[in-house]
């Protein structure tokens, strides 16, 4: 039984090492194509995100601009000490 897995192994390393001397020789036929791969996705990526905010200068920084209010940090607290409130029941009835 121990060949069998083994005839298996030496077949797939020559098989491998086949492969390999092949793909050094191998000049594409699309050298322009291969050369914008990866071009779609990379606009699709750019075309979905924001442009970065510019960071308040210092007189708006010290004002508070950009900062949560006291109210929005109080309620975020609130809401992480309860936790979620439970969704409705389900109901047949209609």
């Amino acid at each position: 039984m121990k060949p069998v897995p083994m005839l298996l192994g030496l077949m797939l390393l020559s098989l491998s090492a086949l492969l390999t001397g092949c793909a050094s020789w191998f000049d594409s036929t699309t050298p322009e194509l291969d050369g914008r791969f990866g071009q779609a996705l990379q606009q699709a990526k750019q075309a979905q995100s924001l442009p970065p905010t510019p960071l308040p200068d210092a007189a708006a920084a010290a004002e508070g601009v950009g900062q949560a209010t006291a109210n929005e940090v109080s309620t975020g607290l609130q809401a992480q000490q309860r936790g979620r409130s439970a969704p409705p029941a389900f109901s047949t009835a209609r």
